[in-house]
């Protein structure tokens, strides 16, 4: 038989944990939470560009392509003034633009910028500030020890272009006098100087090229149009046409027959007309040396013959004081400086045959003929030939900067007062040139050849567009005033009327 079972013996070690049983399968997903408060309203964005539509073409003009040089001022240490460490100038066809802006800036230097460091930045139009977003200026700040001081978008440069990474854009009105581009910085966290610190840069304009209007003035018939002129605004027209004088108050959509002059036209059919700026004074001369004039915008006129010279055009100042006719069968040209009332001949010896043009004050000429392109800046006493060939007309902007001149095959256009002469070569008809005009910006050009399309250019004579609505007729006048209205008359038609905008 069993004996008595003894006393129970103390725990042994634990065991080894055995192997982890498989996951349970998760759980069902719990209710969604209560929708949170909504949160505050943004800052307002950049107002759009007021009363533009895209009507005609885009045209991106490189400013500056990526360029890396030392800022142009240090910065202080925590100033309130603005200081502009770089500039870049706009090119003259952006002035009177509008547009969207794209530009991209970093600084480098050969040590590193701290975390922390910090700046305040702005892009400015000759001191004026751009707004970027909804502020005048933005704050920068340094988030990691680096050579290079990042832009507004956090992405350093990497390449020498502007694209892939994305600049600062914003839309923008180019004044007609805006010159520079600049980017400031005031408010900096430590001194930067110009020993230390470079900027790289790059800066491009995308404009929305206007286009043009172009219709003919039927209403009015037809005209045997011989020259145009016009006041600066083109509000203020006159034609001589051959038998008949007319002006127009309304950029010649309505014509007025001055009867006042009929006599004198339907006698001595007057072959070119010149008026002030204004259009109050009007003067015409014939083929046969006779001169018409009025001062009160064609009203009544005053008749003065000077001898039988035979004219080949005629020029006035924007006052209507002085007055230039060349001659052209005769080395020389007769001069008025009192509206026409008296004229005085001069011997250019050897501009015979020249069509004139000149600044507002009749002191700097451009005159033309079959030996060149001829320049004075001393109101005709000297001449220096510029640039050779058969030229037939030429024109200039009111400030004797920008001209051009049109002759056999060729345009030629200068943007330094006539000194230097550039032949434009793309896309015209080549033929010969009879009448050109140019605005006061140099960038508009209005060109007609005998027999064939009016042709325009709204780049400076760098590329032009035949104009095939005013038809292939002998183009005897074109006008383009300050702010790019023009009109076109040719021989026995119409007048055509239109604007850029």
């Amino acid at each position: 038989m069993s004996g008595i079972q003894g006393a129970q013996g103390t725990t042994g070690p634990t065991g080894a944990s055995g192997i982890a049983g498989v996951q349970g399968s998760q759980g069902a997903l719990g209710p969604g939470g209560a929708q949170g408060a909504t949160g505050p309203t943004g800052s307002t964005g950049a107002a759009g560009l007021a009363n533009y539509s895209i009507a005609g073409s885009l045209a991106t003009t490189t400013i500056m392509p990526y360029t890396q040089s030392t800022i142009s001022n240090s910065i202080a240490y925590s100033t309130n003034t603005i200081a502009y460490i770089a500039s870049m100038s706009l090119p003259t066809l952006l002035q009177n633009k509008t547009g969207m802006l794209s530009c991209y800036f970093n600084l480098s230097t050969t040590s590193s910028f701290v975390v922390g460091s910090y700046f305040d930045y702005g892009l400015y139009l000759d001191g004026v500030s751009l707004a970027m977003g909804d502020s005048q200026i933005t704050r920068y700040s340094q988030t990691s020890t680096y050579s290079v001081a990042m832009s507004w978008n956090g992405l350093s440069l990497g390449t020498n272009a502007i694209t892939p990474y994305k600049p600062i854009t914003i839309p923008v009105s180019i004044g007609a006098n805006s010159c520079n581009l600049q980017i400031g910085i005031k408010n900096s966290s430590g001194q930067l100087n110009t020993s230390q610190i470079k900027v790289g840069m790059a800066a491009s304009f995308l404009s929305i090229q206007p286009s043009w209007s172009f219709t003919a003035n039927t209403a009015s018939g037809t005209f045997v149009s011989r020259s145009l002129a016009g006041s600066s605004d083109g509000t203020k027209l006159v034609i001589a046409a051959y038998n008949y004088i007319y002006t127009s108050d309304d950029s010649g959509l309505t014509w007025t027959l001055q009867s006042g002059a009929s006599s004198y036209a339907s006698t001595y059919h007057p072959l070119y007309v010149a008026c002030s700026s204004d259009r109050s004074i009007i003067v015409l001369i014939s083929s046969s040396g006779t001169h018409y004039t009025s001062t009160n915008s064609g009203v009544t006129w005053s008749y003065l013959s000077d001898g039988g010279y035979d004219y080949s055009s005629i020029l006035i100042s924007s006052d209507g004081s002085v007055l230039y006719a060349p001659l052209t069968n005769s080395t020389g040209y007769n001069k008025s400086t009192n509206s026409g009332s008296s004229w005085t001949y001069y011997n250019t010896g050897g501009l015979n045959g020249t069509w004139f043009a000149s600044d507002s004050t009749c002191t700097n000429l451009t005159g033309v003929n079959t030996s060149g392109i001829h320049t004075s800046t001393n109101g005709g006493t000297s001449w220096s030939l510029r640039q050779s060939g058969i030229f037939y007309c030429c024109a200039s902007s009111p400030n004797g900067t920008y001209r051009v001149a049109g002759g056999s095959n060729y345009i030629f256009t200068s943007s330094n007062s006539g000194v230097n002469w550039t032949q434009q070569t793309a896309g015209y008809f080549s033929g010969s040139w009879t009448r050109v005009s140019i605005s006061s910006d140099g960038t508009v050009i209005v060109a007609a050849a005998y027999n064939s399309y009016v042709h325009i250019s709204i780049d400076s004579g760098v590329t032009w567009t035949q104009q095939t609505s005013a038809g292939t007729f002998n183009h005897r006048g074109v006008f383009v005033s300050s702010n790019t209205k023009f009109t076109v008359a040719a021989y026995n038609t119409y007048v055509w009327n239109g604007i850029y905008s």
